[in-house]
This record gives C-alpha cells, structure tokens and sequence, in this order.
C-alpha cells in the first residue's frame, strides 16, 4: 500500500492555459473557476483530434508534481491520454518527458468478481452502467514527482461527438512519513427524498449520494499535523481538497479519491513524537 497523497493547493488555478480549440461557449479557462465543476465546464467539439482536444498549463513558476487530476470528465471508455511535460525553465515544444497513450479509464473490478463469461473479465474495465455511478475523474499519477514548467494533456475519444471537463488540477500531493492509520471508512450520504401520498404511496425523487471518506492520522510528527492544520485554515470547509487513499490500488482509487471538501477543519492533538494525532472527514464535492 502507498503512503496517502494529499494536497489542498491546485496549481493549475494560477497557471495560464491554452492549447487545442474548445467551445467559445464553454472555454478552457472554465477549469479555473471551481465553483460550478459540472455546471460550467470546458467542452471540446473535436474529440478525435489531439491537436485539439488538448489543455497546455504553463506555471506560474517552476514547481515540483506529482500529480495531475482531470475532474468531472465525460470521456468515454474508450478515450485514450497523453501527458507531456516541459523541465524548469523549457517548453512544451522541446519537452523534458512524453508519456504514452493511456487509457483514461482503468481497471474498476478485479477479475475474480466478475462471472467468467462478462466481456470485461479479462481487463475489469466497466460498462457504460458502470461509469455513471461516481462522477468521473483521471488522476495521473507521477512517480518521482518532477519539477516543470508547463504541461499538457491530450486526448482522443473515437466515441464521442464532444466531451466535457470540470476542472483541472495539478500539484505536487503531500505524504507524512507514516501512513494514516488502517480502518479508514468510506460511505454514501442519501440525498434522495421520499414523500408519501394519503393513499400510502411513496413518491421518490432520486438525488445523487454524497461519498464521505473518514481517516485518522496517529503517527504525525508535529509538523506533518501543522501542515494539516494549515490546509485547513487554507481552504475551510468550502474550497477542495483532495486525499489519494492508495495510489497503488486503482480498483479503490475510483471509489475513494474525489474533490471533496473538509467537513471540519482538522484539529490536531498533540502528542510525543510521532504520537500527534489528526482525523478528517472528506465530503464529496458533486457538482
């Protein structure tokens, strides 16, 4: 298991964007605004076309990363991504390092869950009915992270007409040396309503669920638990953040890391070395 990644800083709000050719109704600079992420989100008309279908980021300054998030995404199952990145001080056009197309979305069920006659057995990628249980985000995961100065994101999707994203994160995701503690709990908020009529039926108007996930860090240095509480003093309980429970699990990363906002502050108690103990709540943020 890979130590938590948490970050509450999103560089890509103070980078300038640009690249590819997106609605003038719905821009690229959509991503920067992180109030209405589904609501308001960036589309791009030319899906199949990755000198369009691309977001080039430019820092404010040269930065380490190791992460890059694509959040509220509605590309396809078949959409594909590259990453590209400029070194300190370089340029996209004479980049430091050049992924490989990848597919956007992954494995969500391990073989052994699935009955031996699905189509998807073999690589536990999910169905249609599948992608529209969570709202759907690609996190792109650096290891080691690395410093740059500008980076760019293409797609492709053979699928579909357009798509959409609702926001754009980059930053460079904090760990503590100890990992939170096990037992970490993950659970839906109903949001649905439920009326009864005098004859007793029960009319149901259905909402999307609210993910909630619980951990506690009990190990922290003193200030590994400050950095925390300077996260929240930062963001509150209404700007995102974002936990990474296990980078190494993809199966669970679909269901457990979400832009999400504190439901409290942490408050941290204080302890002997590596005895400072620190619990958070992350709500899911769903539009």
């Amino acid at each position: 298991m890979a130590l938590g990644r948490f970050t509450d800083e999103n560089l890509a709000l103070t980078a300038t964007l640009g690249g590819g050719t997106w609605s003038p109704s719905l821009p690229l600079s959509n991503l920067q605004d992180q109030s209405r992420f589904i609501s308001k989100p960036a589309r791009q008309l030319f899906p199949t076309d990755p000198t369009k279908a691309r977001i080039e980021a430019g820092l404010a300054r040269d930065r380490t990363i190791n992460l890059v998030g694509v959040m509220f995404h509605t590309l396809g199952l078949e959409a594909e991504y590259r990453l590209t990145l400029a070194g300190p001080g370089g340029s996209l056009a004479a980049p430091l390092q050049v992924g490989d197309w990848t597919p956007v979305h992954g494995r969500m069920f391990p073989s052994q869950n699935l009955p031996w006659e699905e189509p998807n057995w073999w690589l536990g990628s999910g169905r249609p009915e599948d992608l529209v249980l969570y709202p759907r985000h690609l996190w792109i995961v650096l290891k080691p992270g690395v410093t740059v100065s500008a980076v760019r994101i293409e797609f492709r999707d053979p699928e579909a007409a357009a798509f959409d994203i609702g926001g754009l994160w980059i930053c460079g995701a904090w760990s503590p040396q100890f990992n939170f503690d096990h037992g970490r709990e993950l659970g839906l908020d109903p949001r649905s309503l439920a009326d009864e009529t005098p004859s007793g039926r029960v009319i149901h108007e259905d909402r999307t669920s609210r993910r909630r996930l619980t951990v506690s860090w009990s190990m922290l240095e003193a200030s590994e638990a400050l950095r925390l509480f300077d996260a929240g003093a930062r963001v509150g309980t209404k700007s995102p953040v974002i936990l990474l429970p296990d980078v190494d699990d993809p199966v669970a990363l679909i269901r457990e890391a979400f832009p999400a906002t504190f439901e409290k502050p942490p408050a941290p108690r204080r302890g002997r070395k590596f005895e400072t103990l620190v619990s958070a709540t992350f709500k899911e943020i769903i539009a």
